[in-house]
């Protein structure tokens, strides 16, 4: 968890991708949804979808 903060803007948020994907329509904005949803997916998947 500590490495996120090595992807944080300035603003405290984070991007949604590294790269643009026009294929996947992946956008590289700024976003807070998106970190949530990285947290939840790797950190607590055990406990969120059992």
């Amino acid at each position: 968890m500590s490495d996120l903060k090595l992807f944080e803007e300035e603003d405290g948020s984070y991007r949604y991708a590294v790269l643009r994907d026009e294929t996947y329509e992946i956008s590289n904005y700024k976003s807070i949804a998106s970190t949530a949803w990285f947290v939840i997916a790797s950190k607590l998947k055990n406990v969120v979808w059992r």
